[in-house]
């Protein structure tokens, strides 16, 4: 069991407790007392799932770039993630007991990916600092600005500053914590068929007329990327199942997935958002619980989907 919570295992949550509820319990249940409760720092990652960019996308600093730059920013984010990559394969090689090699290889993997890490966090910055896009993409460049004359002028004050905006966007008053997959788990995400092999999950529900009341409409502007061409006032959890099928690489591996959802995940808006463009993608549902009430206190009901 330890062993594979190790190896195998990862967890993301935007709430920083339930990421420490998640290692306390595995821990537990792996009788892993006489292990280091930080034994799975690498694997349970603190940050909200459905914010973040890809490799790609941090490359050309660019919420959705028209076409990948090759520049020097990619080309040091691609040898940034391979570093990474190495070190975080140590800690996935090392013998199970070897816990000062595996938190040294850890904190040196978290040093490595840090400078791209804020890069990252910055682009998301410029989305979330304005409500027009043609507003986002002046800041973006803006940004993109600071990052060169910081990365290559070697302005420490631009530094500061990337650092300031970033804070602001993490502890504001609506907070945006990213979370970039393939910087955070390259390994996974580096392989030749990239993504998880499965994925189980209970995302949270909102209705699609009250994200933008709950979050900002830049968050809601976000899942729209997400979404594509579909529109309507989907669920929250509709977007859980679009990660879930981005994260799986599931239209090139066999590879399963399962959510826990509001029943209106196979009505309207939500339907359409979520489970139809998986279907229209080739994934199929193989296996669903349509509708029942939550058994806890919860007046909900709800529908379990495998993918």
């Amino acid at each position: 069991r330890r062993l594979v919570a190790q190896r195998c295992l990862y967890g993301v949550d935007k709430n920083r407790f339930a990421v420490n509820l998640a290692k306390l319990s595995l821990w537990l249940v792996t009788l892993a007392k006489d292990h280091a409760f930080t034994f799975l720092d690498h694997a349970l990652k603190h940050g909200d799932s459905l914010i973040g960019l890809t490799k790609d996308q941090i490359g050309a600093f660019h919420w959705s770039p028209r076409e990948l730059n090759s520049g020097p920013l990619f080309a040091g984010v691609a040898h940034t993630v391979n570093e990474v990559s190495a070190w975080r394969r140590q800690i996935q090689t090392l013998e199970e007991g070897d816990y000062d090699r595996r938190r040294t290889a850890w904190m040196a993997a978290e040093d490595v990916v840090n400078d791209v890490r804020l890069i990252a966090d910055l682009c998301v910055a410029a989305y979330f600092g304005a409500q027009k896009d043609k507003d986002r993409e002046a800041l973006r460049v803006e940004y993109r600005q600071l990052v060169d004359a910081w990365r290559t002028g070697g302005d420490r004050g631009a530094r500061i500053e990337v650092e300031g905006i970033v804070s602001q966007l993490r502890d504001g008053e609506r907070p945006v914590t990213p979370l970039h997959w393939a910087i955070e788990f390259p390994e996974v995400f580096g392989r030749e068929i990239p993504g998880f092999d499965g994925i189980v999950g209970n995302p949270p529900f909102l209705g699609g007329k009250r994200i933008s009341t709950v979050f900002g409409e830049s968050f809601r502007d976000w899942l729209g990327i997400r979404r594509g061409d579909v529109r309507g006032a989907a669920d929250l959890c509709a977007y859980f199942f679009l990660l879930a099928m981005e994260l799986c690489g599931a239209t090139s591996r066999c590879t399963a997935f399962g959510l826990i959802a509001t029943n209106s995940i196979g009505q309207g808006d939500t339907r359409e958002v979520g489970l139809a463009q998986l279907l229209g993608r080739g994934l199929s549902i193989y296996s669903a619980t349509p509708s029942f009430s939550w058994p806890g206190n919860a007046a909900v009901t709800v529908s379990v989907v495998h993918v």
